[in-house]
């Protein structure tokens, strides 16, 4: 798969992600995220493509 649709693939995973934890609590949307994110790290590990991980920085605005 090229780079393009690989990270359209991503995009579309954390999309996703999103929806389905939107009516939770910032704190909360933002740990899903970051163990999606982990998850990923360690697929890429275990297929010895440690120099694609990348550090992670997660903000949530939420407004009421």
């Amino acid at each position: 798969m090229s780079p393009g649709g690989s990270d359209r693939l991503a995009q579309a995973q954390l999309e996703a992600l999103m929806r389905e934890h939107y009516a939770q609590s910032a704190q909360d949307i933002c740990k899903a995220l970051l163990d999606h994110a982990t998850r990923r790290d360690e697929m890429q590990r275990q297929c010895g493509d440690e120099d694609l991980i990348d550090d992670k920085t997660v903000l949530i605005v939420k407004r009421n």
